[in-house]
C-alpha cells in the first residue's frame, strides 16, 4: 500500500508538472523562468568560446549566416521560427558557428503570450507608432510645418533690398575712371566715395548739383539745391530743378528708411616694440582683437587759426565698445585676403535723419546741452504726423549739431525744401577730410548703414569695412544681413517653432524605444538614426535661437552712452541673433529633407541606390578622403609656397585649399599663374596637381562608387531570388494594382454581361479581393524553369528516339530495295502457301497475276517508305540544330548554378573571399542546381550517334 501510494503521489505530480507545462508556451529548448533562451543571439566574432559547448545545427547556422551576411550582430527569432530548427541540448553557454563567428544565445523577453495585457497593448502602441507609414506621414507633416517656420525667416523682398542698396553704394562708380567702393585704394578716395556716392545715395540719388562740395559753410558756398525733382537742365537735370516737398521725403524714407542712423567708426593703432623689426620711427603694426594694440589717446588736427596756442577745434575722443553699445564679439572683415576680427570700439562720427512734428532751432553745443530729438521725432510705429526735415549730427561723439530745414514756409513747414539738410551732412563728412580723421595710425574704418524697407517689411543691416593695412593697402569689404520686420510673421514664427517642438519630442520618444529594443550598437550602425539626432540637436538650437530673437526684439538695451545720449541705437544683437538662427535653420532643413530618402527607399526599395551605396562605400570613402586631402594638402603648400605672394588665392594655406577645391569643379585661373610667375615651372606644377587630381583621385573615387554600386545591385537580385514576393517598387506597385482591381471592379458594374478579353492570365487571389480573379502570372523561380526545361527535353527526347527508331528498322529492313526480302527460302512468298499463291483468310491461295500485281504494290510502298526516309534526315538536321540550341541554353543554366554552388561550398567553409558581396543561402536552389548538373541532353545527342552509324552517316 505505500507502495502504490507512493506512485499515485509520483503520477499526481508529474499530472500536475503537465498542467503547468501546458500553460506556458510550447516548449523551447533552454527554457527559463521568466525569459525565453534561444530566442535572441549574440555575435561574439571569430574567436571560438573556450567555454561551453557548440552546437551542431546546420538549420539555426545557416540562419544566423544570412543575419551575419547584412551585418546584423544581435538578431532575434519568433518562437515559430525557433521551433523549427529542433535544437538539443541548449545551455546558456552554448556556442553555434555560423560562417566566420560565433554567436552565443542571449536572454531574451518572454513571448507575447506569456506576458501581462497591459504589457501586451503598450508593445501594440508602440509598434504603431514604429511603423513606417504612420512615421513617413507624421514626418512629411514635419517637414511642411518646418517649412512653414523657415518662410517665417526669409522673404525674397531681402534680395531686392540687398541687391537696391549694393547698386546704390558699392557698385556706383565715384570718379571719371570708374572706380567703384571695392576698387578704393586711398585716403582720398574715401571721401571722393562720400561725396559722389554714399550722401547722394542718401538723398534721393541726386547730386551733387556742383563740383564745390563740401566747403566750410556748404550752405552759403554751394549755391544750388540737391534736394530736387530731376526735372531740370544740365548734369543729372538739377540746374533750375523744383525743390522736393515733404510729403514727397516722406514716400522716399519709406522705400528707403534710414532714420535710424549712420555710424562712422574708425580704429587706430597704438605704438608698439616690434621685436625684431627695425624702423626710422615708432611701430604701428596691424589691430590685433583683445591685445590691447589699438590706440585710446584723443587726436585732432583743425586749429583755431585766431588762437593757435588754443586746443584743436576738432577733437576725436575714443569710445569702449561698451559706450558704443557695440558687439563685445567684435567685427570680422569680410576681406578674402584679411578676415581679421576687429574690436568694436574706436573713434565715432554720427549722422541721424529724422522727420519732426515740431520746428527745432539749430543747435551747436555739447550733447547733453542740444535738445533730445526723440522727443518730438516722427518714425513709422508711434503715428505723429511729419511736419520738418531735420538731422543730428556728431563728428566725434560729444560736440553736437543738429538742425531743420525750415522750407519755403517756416510756419507750418509745408513748403519746398531748401536743401539744409544734407548741406549739413556734407559738411560735417568734409570736416573729417578736414580734421584728418584718418591718417597713417588708422587701420580700420566701419561705416555702419541700418536701413528699413518699409513698404515690404524688410530690414538690412549694411557694414561697410575699408581696412587701412600696416603697409597701407587697403581691402574694402561689405556685410550684409537681413531680418523680417512683420509682427505677423515674428508671432507665426514663434507658434512653429512650438510646434516643431512637439513633434521633435516624439520623433525623440521614438528613437528612445528603437534604442531600447535594438540596443546601442546596433542602433549606432544605422546611418539614419545618427542623422535624426542630429537633425534633432540643431534643432533644439533652431527654438533657442528663435526664443532669443523675440526677447531680444522686444526687449531692446539702450543703456549705452551712444543710445542714451546720443539717439543712436545699434541693433547688431537682434541682427546677429536672427543671423545666427537662420544658418541653424537651413542646416535643419537640408537634413530634414534628406531624411526624405529613409522613407522613399523604404517605401520604393528602387530609390534607395544612392543611400544603399554610399552606405556600402563609407568605409573605402572615409580613407579615401583621408589620402586624398592629404594630397591636397601637399599641393596647396606648394602652392601657398610658391604663389602667395603674388596671388589672392594662394595668400594663406586655408585660402590655398579652398583654391585647390574650386579648381577640381575647373574654377581656376591658369593664366593669371603664368602672368604672375617668370617661367613655366608654377603653370607646370598646377597642372601636375591637376592631372594628379581629376584624373587618379577622381578616378579612384568613381571606381569605389563604381563597385559599391555593383555590390549592391548584386544584393538586390540575390534579394528578387530569396523572396518571390519582393517587388523594387514597393509601394507604387501595390498602388498600381490596387487602381488596376479598382479598373476591374468597376468596369465589371458597369458592363456586367461583357465577356472578359482573352489574355495570358492565370485565376489568383487578388490581395484587395475576397474571390479569385484574372491576373497576370508571377514570375517563375529558377527551380521552375529548370523543371520546364527538364520536361521540354525529356519530351523533344522521345520523340527524337521514336524517329530514331523508325528510321534504324526502315534502313535495317531487307524490304528496302531487295527483292530476296519478301521471298521466302523455298522461292515462295513470305506468307504464301505450297502452291506459290499467297494465303486468305480462308487458307486460299492467290494467283501468280495476283502475285505479280501486288508485287507493284509493294514497290509503291516501298518508294512512299524511301521518301519517308528523305524526310527523316531533313528532321535529324532540324532537331540537330535544336539540340544545340538547348545544349547552349543550359550550358548556361549550369553556370549560373555552379555559381550559386560555390557560394553553398563557402558557406560551409566559413568564409567568404575579400571585397566580394555576401549573398543569401538558397538551399533550394542548390538542390536544383544539383539535379540540374547531373541532368545532360544524352537522349538526342545519343540517337543521333546511333543513326549515324546505322547510316553510315
Amino acid at each position: 500500500m505505500p507502495m502504490i501510494a507512493g506512485r499515485a503521489g509520483g503520477a499526481s505530480q508529474i499530472m500536475a508538472a503537465v498542467r503547468r507545462r501546458r500553460k506556458k508556451s510550447p516548449p523551447i529548448a533552454g527554457e527559463k523562468e521568466g525569459a525565453t533562451l534561444g530566442l535572441k543571439w549574440k555575435d561574439v566574432g571569430a574567436k571560438r568560446p573556450t567555454e561551453g559547448k557548440e552546437l551542431q545545427n546546420d538549420g539555426l547556422s545557416k540562419a544566423l549566416l544570412r543575419q551575419n551576411m547584412r551585418g546584423v550582430l544581435h538578431y532575434v527569432f519568433s518562437v515559430e521560427e525557433f521551433k523549427e530548427f529542433h535544437v538539443r541540448g541548449l545551455q546558456l553557454n552554448s556556442f553555434v558557428r555560423a560562417g566566420p563567428s560565433y554567436y552565443v544565445p542571449d536572454e531574451t523577453p518572454e513571448p507575447e503570450e506569456l506576458k501581462p495585457w497591459f504589457v501586451r497593448w503598450t508593445n501594440n502602441v508602440f509598434n504603431v507608432l514604429n511603423s513606417l507609414s504612420l512615421q513617413a506621414c507624421l514626418y512629411l507633416v514635419f517637414v511642411i510645418v518646418f517649412q512653414n517656420l523657415a518662410g517665417t525667416m526669409r522673404r525674397r523682398e531681402e534680395y531686392y533690398m540687398t541687391m537696391h542698396v549694393m547698386n546704390k553704394f558699392v557698385t556706383t562708380p565715384f570718379d571719371s575712371q570708374h572706380n567703384t567702393f571695392e576698387t578704393i585704394r586711398r585716403a582720398s578716395d574715401i571721401y571722393e566715395w562720400g561725396n559722389q556716392v554714399l550722401w547722394p545715395g542718401f538723398f534721393g540719388d541726386a547730386g551733387p548739383c556742383n563740383p564745390f562740395v563740401g566747403l566750410p559753410n556748404t550752405l552759403q558756398n554751394k549755391g544750388c539745391n540737391d534736394d530736387a525733382w530731376p526735372d531740370g537742365d544740365g548734369p543729372h537735370h538739377l540746374v533750375g530743378a523744383s525743390p522736393l516737398g515733404l510729403d514727397e521725403l516722406v514716400r522716399r524714407m519709406d522705400m528707403l528708411d534710414w532714420t535710424e542712423g549712420i555710424l562712422i567708426k574708425q580704429g587706430r593703432a597704438a605704438p608698439q616694440n616690434c621685436a625684431g623689426l627695425h624702423q626710422i620711427g615708432q611701430c604701428y603694426p596691424e589691430l590685433e582683437r583683445g591685445i590691447y594694440t589699438s590706440s585710446t589717446q584723443t587726436y585732432g588736427w583743425l586749429y583755431n587759426i585766431s588762437h593757435p596756442d588754443e586746443e584743436p577745434e576738432i577733437r576725436w575722443r575714443y569710445f569702449s565698445a561698451r559706450n558704443l553699445g557695440g558687439n563685445p564679439g567684435g567685427q570680422t572683415s569680410a576681406a578674402i585676403p584679411s578676415m581679421r576680427q576687429y574690436d568694436t570700439d574706436g573713434f565715432i562720427a554720427v549722422v541721424i535723419p529724422f522727420f519732426s512734428e515740431i520746428y527745432l532751432e539749430e543747435q551747436h553745443d555739447l550733447v547733453d546741452w542740444v535738445v533730445d530729438y526723440r522727443l518730438h521725432y516722427v518714425n513709422a510705429t508711434n503715428g505723429k504726423t511729419p511736419r520738418y526735415y531735420c538731422v543730428r549730427l556728431s563728428h566725434n561723439g560729444r560736440d553736437m549739431h543738429q538742425v531743420c530745414d525750415p522750407t519755403t514756409n517756416r510756419r507750418d513747414g509745408s513748403g519746398k525744401m531748401t536743401g539744409v539738410v544734407r548741406a549739413a551732412v556734407e559738411n560735417m563728412w568734409n570736416d573729417l577730410k578736414r580734421g584728418h580723421y584718418l591718417d597713417s595710425r588708422s587701420r580700420v574704418l566701419t561705416i555702419t548703414l541700418q536701413l528699413n524697407s518699409n513698404h515690404v517689411g524688410v530690414r538690412s543691416r549694411f557694414t561697410l569695412m575699408l581696412e587701412l593695412t600696416a603697409l597701407g593697402a587697403i581691402f574694402p569689404s561689405y556685410d550684409v544681413e537681413t531680418r523680417i520686420l512683420d509682427e505677423a510673421a515674428l508671432d507665426d514664427m514663434l507658434l512653429y517653432a512650438q510646434i516643431s517642438m512637439v513633434m521633435v519630442a516624439f520623433f525623440a520618444m521614438l528613437e528612445l524605444i528603437e534604442l531600447i529594443r535594438q540596443g546601442p550598437i546596433d542602433y549606432v550602425q544605422n546611418f539614419w538614426h545618427l542623422m535624426d539626432w542630429g537633425n534633432y540637436i540643431i534643432f533644439l538650437q533652431v527654438y533657442f535661437q528663435v526664443v532669443q530673437v523675440r526677447q531680444t526684439i522686444e526687449n531692446p538695451d539702450c543703456s549705452s552712452f551712444l543710445c542714451a545720449n546720443i539717439g543712436y541705437f545699434d541693433d547688431w544683437k537682434a541682427m546677429g541673433e536672427y543671423r545666427i538662427c537662420k544658418q541653424y535653420l537651413a542646416l535643419c532643413v537640408c537634413l530634414q529633407l534628406f531624411k526624405i530618402t529613409k522613407f522613399t527607399s523604404q517605401l520604393v526599395p528602387k530609390m534607395g541606390l544612392m543611400s544603399n551605396v554610399l552606405r556600402h562605400a563609407a568605409i573605402d570613402i572615409f580613407f579615401f578622403a583621408i589620402v586624398f586631402f592629404n594630397s591636397l594638402l601637399a599641393f596647396s603648400t606648394m602652392l601657398y609656397v610658391q604663389l602667395g605672394p603674388v596671388m589672392e588665392d594662394f595668400y594663406d594655406q586655408g585660402p590655398a585649399i579652398v583654391s585647390l577645391f574650386r579648381a577640381l569643379f575647373g574654377d581656376f585661373d591658369l593664366d593669371e599663374v603664368m602672368n604672375q610667375s617668370s617661367g613655366y615651372m608654377n603653370a607646370l606644377l598646377f597642372l601636375v596637381y591637376l592631372f594628379v587630381a581629376i584624373f587618379i583621385m577622381l578616378s579612384l573615387f568613381l571606381a569605389i562608387l563604381a563597385e559599391a554600386q555593383a555590390a549592391v545591385r548584386e544584393r538586390e537580385a540575390i534579394k528578387k531570388v530569396d523572396d518571390p514576393n519582393f517587388n523594387e517598387f514597393g509601394v507604387m506597385h501595390t498602388c498600381w494594382d490596387f487602381l488596376g482591381f479598382g479598373y476591374r471592379r468597376v468596369r465589371q458594374t458597369l458592363y456586367p454581361e461583357e465577356e472578359a478579353p482573352a489574355c495570358k492570365c492565370s485565376p489568383r487571389r487578388h490581395r484587395f479581393s475576397p474571390t479569385a480573379v484574372p491576373g497576370p502570372e508571377p514570375p517563375p523561380t529558377v527551380d521552375a524553369m529548370v523543371k520546364d526545361l527538364r520536361g521540354e527535353v525529356k519530351t523533344i527526347s522521345e520523340i527524337v528516339n521514336t524517329l530514331c527508331r523508325e528510321v534504324v528498322l526502315l534502313r535495317s529492313n531487307g524490304l528496302v530495295g531487295t527483292p530476296e526480302g519478301w521471298l521466302a527460302p523455298d522461292g515462295t512468298l513470305r506468307g504464301t502457301g505450297e502452291h506459290g499463291a499467297r494465303d486468305d483468310a480462308d487458307g486460299g491461295v492467290v494467283s501468280v497475276e495476283d502475285a505479280r500485281r501486288m508485287r507493284l504494290g509493294i514497290h509503291a510502298e516501298i518508294h512512299a517508305e524511301m521518301v519517308s526516309v528523305e524526310d527523316a534526315r531533313r528532321m535529324r538536321l532540324v532537331v540537330e540544330g535544336l539540340d544545340a540550341k538547348l545544349t547552349k541554353k543550359l550550358e548556361q543554366i549550369d553556370e549560373r548554378l555552379a555559381k550559386r554552388e560555390k557560394v553553398a561550398a563557402i558557406e560551409r567553409k566559413g568564409h567568404l573571399p575579400a571585397g566580394k558581396s555576401r549573398p543569401s543561402p538558397l538551399v533550394n536552389e542548390r538542390t536544383a542546381a544539383g539535379a540540374a548538373s547531373d541532368f545532360q541532353p544524352i537522349a538526342a545527342q545519343s540517337w543521333l550517334a546511333g543513326t549515324t552509324a546505322a547510316g553510315g552517316g
